[in-house]
């Protein structure tokens, strides 16, 4: 894995972001991932994807996050730099207002990101770091299994299911756990910058 930007200290924090899919387990610390696709500042960044694994230590909005990002290994310097830019908060906008609750990145590394999710049900591949798959419970009537317009979720619908498989392991940065078989969502969400 290729080390892209690691911050220095005398910059403080620059985080990555919110999520797209996002697979939780049932204890602290939490996991988001967060896969990107669109424009930031003129770059296209089209098809390519962002996912950072952080630990929240306690309370998620009293921050003390840390995170380790990985970055599509099919990104050019240009697009790695863009990306970097809009989650860690450089380009304004909501993203800038969730910055403050990162106290580190730990390191960002370009890395083979494979996904693919519909509807709730899906899998994650992140290099050796991140194996993940999530299958949706199902509703009612049948389809998957979704919050709308919650305070629980950060768009709609967000789909509620089960991690058949989670794991991380960088154990150089003290993130190795399984939460296999635990609750996990899924879901999208627009930003402009």
């Amino acid at each position: 894995m290729a080390r892209l930007w690691k911050p220095a200290h005398a910059q403080g924090p620059v985080p990555a972001r919110w999520a797209m899919i996002r697979m939780a387990g049932t204890v602290i610390p939490s996991r988001p991932i967060t896969l990107i696709v669109g424009r930031f500042r003129g770059v296209d960044v089209s098809g390519l994807s962002l996912v950072h694994v952080t630990q929240i230590p306690g309370n998620i909005s009293e921050g003390n996050w840390r995170l380790v990002i990985y970055i599509d290994d099919q990104a050019t310097a240009q697009q790695q730099q863009a990306i970097l830019d809009a989650f860690g908060g450089r380009l304004g906008g909501p993203l800038a207002e969730l910055a403050g609750l990162i106290s580190e990145v730990v390191t960002a590394q370009a890395v083979p990101i494979e996904y693919h999710f519909e509807e709730g049900k899906g899998t994650l591949h992140v290099g050796e770091a991140i194996d993940a798959e999530m299958t949706p419970y199902a509703g009612a009537n049948g389809r998957p299994a979704a919050l709308h317009d919650s305070t629980f979720s950060t768009s709609s619908p967000t789909y509620i299911g089960k991690a058949s498989r989670h794991r991380v392991n960088i154990p150089e940065h003290g993130m190795t756990w399984e939460f296999s078989r635990r609750n996990a969502i899924s879901s999208s969400f627009h930003y402009e910058v």
